[in-house]
């Protein structure tokens, strides 16, 4: 019995270690996770060649100015045609007044042209009694020509109809030639044999 005891009471002893539940090892705790690297500051960049930007070309001012228009309007006014050149009777033209004489005697005369047209120009004779022969009657008759160029100072007037016809008259022909100044014209009848040139003047109104 004596040999017994103790044994049993080792027995106990780790029957009650053994029965016992051995408190679980606390399970190993994970690394913290690595913080990546914070970037470098800009500050650092200054020490760095920064790389050389592309130069832009410059804009051309006519690409962006606006074109000028004229005042009220988008486009500018196109310019006038400029005026046809007129046609007058150069030297010729007003009214000129003289004497000729013919078989009735001496008698007044007086051209009064007209402003040339078509490339024609026409004047109306007039021929009337004078102080000194009063009985010549009086007429009228339209005559026509080529209109004369510049420069010209002779001119051919051929006859174009009565206006106002005495009885025994016929018309006649002229050619007419105009004095350097331009102040006096000589007429000479053409188909008026024994007719006389008739000399002619510009008058004031002419």
């Amino acid at each position: 019995m004596l040999g017994t005891g103790p044994a049993l009471a080792q027995g106990s002893f780790l029957g009650g270690l053994t029965g016992k539940t051995a408190p679980a090892s606390p399970a190993p705790e994970a690394p913290p996770a690595e913080t990546p690297p914070a970037p470098a500051d800009d500050s650092s960049s200054s020490l760095r060649p920064s790389r050389p930007q592309t130069p832009t070309a410059p804009t051309s001012p006519s690409a962006t100015a606006p074109a000028p228009t004229s005042p009220g309007k988008g486009i500018a006014p196109s310019p006038s045609p400029a005026p046809a050149p007129t046609v007058d009777a150069r030297g010729f033209a007003g009214v000129w007044s003289g004497t000729y004489t013919c078989a009735q005697g001496l008698t007044g005369v007086t051209f009064t042209f007209d402003a040339p047209a078509g490339g024609e120009i026409s004047a109306v004779v007039a021929f009337y009694p004078v102080a000194s022969n009063p009985g010549v009657p009086s007429g009228r008759f339209r005559v026509t020509g080529t209109a004369p160029a510049p420069g010209d100072r002779a001119l051919i007037f051929y006859p174009d109809g009565w206006i106002e016809r005495p009885p025994g008259y016929v018309m006649v022909g002229f050619e007419l030639q105009l004095s350097s100044d331009d102040m006096a014209l000589r007429a000479t009848l053409s188909g008026a044999p024994g007719c006389t040139t008739a000399l002619l003047g510009r008058d004031g109104n002419g």
